[in-house]
């Protein structure tokens, strides 16, 4: 009878052990899905960062080549000053 009780009582343990143990890995593995999803997201936002300068760097680029265009045009059209009023 002791020797059965010893043997239930040890078989609780191990239970008992167990569930700790699952316990203590189911928390770490949601600590590990939450990192690894917070990564995902940062992968995301640093790719939508990129394309965003991307674009931005694309279109002062454009406004730069256009007032350059628009200055040539200026310059074409318009006659050289001429000092009219000189003082003698």
């Amino acid at each position: 009878m002791a020797l059965t009780v010893n043997t239930n009582v040890s078989s609780l343990n191990a239970q008992r052990n167990l569930s700790t143990s699952q316990a203590s890995l189911s928390t770490s593995l949601q600590r590990l899905s939450s990192v690894v999803a917070n990564q995902q997201t940062t992968i995301e936002n640093l790719s939508a960062s990129r394309r965003i300068q991307d674009a931005d760097f694309a279109k002062e680029k454009a406004n730069r080549r256009g007032r350059k265009c628009f200055n040539k045009r200026v310059l074409r059209c318009c006659p050289k000053p001429t000092n009219y009023h000189k003082v003698s």
